[in-house]
């Protein structure tokens, strides 16, 4: 319940500056009836996946990697090699799944509270507050989805990787957590910055 109390918190403070510039700029051209929609298939599209994979990039990632790391240092990692087993079936290709299923679900949540703010900001500014969900496709919902669960894939990638990569004691389990925080936003970031370059080209 934490956790999502925290996303909700984190999710307005992201939400709040993008709509204010674009109410500014739709108003600065005539348009301030359109920006309800242009947030709302901006957030789908863009920014809800984006916030979402942030928010798990800075939770999903260290707890992977800490988990990892602490497997390792236990010698657990050494026991399933000795008996055979494959660290990428059992530690890792389980975690890759769960967090591309899971991303969707937490985008999900961002969107609605996007559309919502975008149905507010609409509302407020004139516009016709039904519009602005009107205009969004299905194909916007399906894009930003699949980005959510890419991202997933990505950092879950990230924080297994560091955490398999960990040599030491107890101590390096703290140092993975935070190297691979790090890695995992700015690899998300990175992949949307990609992505919307792709989108756009």
């Amino acid at each position: 319940m934490r956790l999502l109390a925290l996303s909700a918190e984190q999710g307005a403070r992201l939400v709040r500056p993008p709509l204010a510039a674009v109410v500014a700029a739709a108003a600065l051209v005539g348009a301030s009836a359109a920006a309800g929609g242009v947030v709302a298939r901006t957030w789908v599209r863009e920014l809800g996946p984006l916030v979402a994979a942030l928010v798990a990039a800075v939770r999903l990632g260290p707890a992977l990697a800490g988990e990892l790391a602490g497997m390792r240092a236990t010698s657990q990692i050494d026991a399933l090699r000795t008996l055979a087993g494959s660290t990428a079936r059992h530690l890792v290709a389980p975690r890759l799944a769960a967090a591309a299923a899971v991303l969707p679900l937490l985008a999900a949540l961002a969107d609605a509270v996007g559309l919502a703010a975008a149905w507010a900001f609409s509302a407020a500014h004139g516009g016709a507050a039904p519009a602005a969900l009107a205009s969004i496709a299905g194909g916007d919902l399906a894009i930003g989805l699949a980005r959510a669960s890419l991202s997933g894939v990505v950092l879950a990638a990230i924080g297994c990787q560091v955490g398999l990569a960990a040599r030491g004691g107890a101590r390096e389990v703290g140092v993975a957590a935070a190297r691979a925080a790090t890695a995992a936003a700015l690899a998300v970031l990175a992949l949307h910055v990609l992505l919307g370059a792709g989108a756009f080209a």
